[in-house]
């Protein structure tokens, strides 16, 4: 008979698998996170299954690119090879029953990361320089495919957000023209530096300089954002938005610099860097924030904001933390 704790590990991993699956549903995520809340066992459960989620990406990682095996099979086979890990057996098996069968067929999906050629954990970025030196970097919790080959050189998006300073067109090279696509649809990279955010709303891009033409999946023509603007793309229309109260480049430094920006944007903007849950409470969401704050370690961070606005930090659990008005 399953202990216990076998069972609330069980639970953990069956709404894991279904918010991987419902990436936008906000009274599902609701829902599990009532469920962790619940009691202390619970989220050490949700905890432990992160982890090994984690580890399991890194195997599935592993497996050539090449290898002509369904998404299943492949999951089953990374848990299997994990096997002397209990819940990471219990994982694999669960993910073989509860995947979605679209994950078979469809290019964009919450699994593909799985396969990612690059990928980051929670609360850290990465560097990387491609073929023609271009450079690409990775934000917190994200991941990329590269498909560069005689006939495209592509960067595709999975999840999260990413930053590229491209070189201009190389003639002579044989290369074809540096690409980025995302669920919602593709952008030109060539010969400009710009952030891409994959968001639940559609794809969000930030042009630092040069100019980048962006073309949605049902578009009929591109359309080019130009030097300091910020556009939402979507299959359908790519249209400006409001630049948002911070710096869309300082995270490729470690950073955060808000820009008098509404403390609940600045906190959601912190909890992408960090475990657990980070909430506030509504009186203190319409404050307004600016300075610079380093994001390699956001407790610190929050033990800052006390000195600046008139909140206090509650730590309920070690991945609960409240911001509050002070008392």
């Amino acid at each position: 008979m399953p202990s216990a704790s076998e069972k609330l590990e069980k639970q953990a991993i069956l709404w894991l698998v279904r918010l991987q699956s419902q990436p936008g549903d906000s009274s599902l995520q609701q829902a599990c996170m009532s469920w962790r809340q619940r009691h202390p066992t619970h989220e050490c459960a949700w905890q432990a299954v992160q982890s090994s989620y984690s580890q399991l990406r890194q195997h599935v990682q592993q497996v050539p690119a090449g290898l002509p095996v369904s998404p299943a099979t492949l999951l089953h086979r990374s848990a299997t090879r994990l096997s002397r890990r209990r819940a990471l057996g219990q994982f694999g098996s669960l993910l073989l029953l509860a995947a979605p069968a679209a994950w078979m067929v469809h290019e964009y999906t919450p699994w593909q990361r799985l396969r990612a050629d690059h990928y980051t954990p929670l609360g850290q970025h990465a560097s990387l320089t491609l073929d023609d030196g271009s450079s690409l970097q990775l934000n917190t919790d994200s991941a990329v495919r590269l498909r560069f080959g005689p006939d495209e050189r592509l960067i595709l998006l999975d999840r999260g957000e990413i930053s590229l300073n491209s070189l201009g067109a190389q003639p002579g090279t044989g290369r074809q023209p540096l690409q980025i696509a995302t669920r919602d649809g593709r952008l030109d990279a060539t010969g400009s530096h710009f952030s891409v955010r994959q968001r639940a709303d559609g794809t969000h891009v930030h042009t630092a300089t040069g100019s980048v033409p962006m073309q949605g999946r049902h578009m009929p023509l591109p359309v080019t954002a130009s030097a300091g603007s910020d556009y939402l793309l979507t299959p359908s229309r790519a249209r400006p938005v409001a630049a948002p109260g911070m710096d869309m480049m300082a995270w490729t430094e470690g950073q955060l610099v808000a820009q008098d920006m509404p403390l609940a944007d600045f906190l959601e903007e912190v909890g992408r860097y960090r475990p657990g849950r980070l909430d506030w409470a509504p009186e203190i969401a319409a404050l307004r924030i600016s300075g610079t704050y380093q994001l390699r370690d956001t407790d610190t961070l929050l033990a800052l904001l006390p000195r600046v606005l008139p909140v206090e930090i509650s730590q309920r659990t070690r991945y609960w933390t409240t911001v509050q008005a002070r008392a």
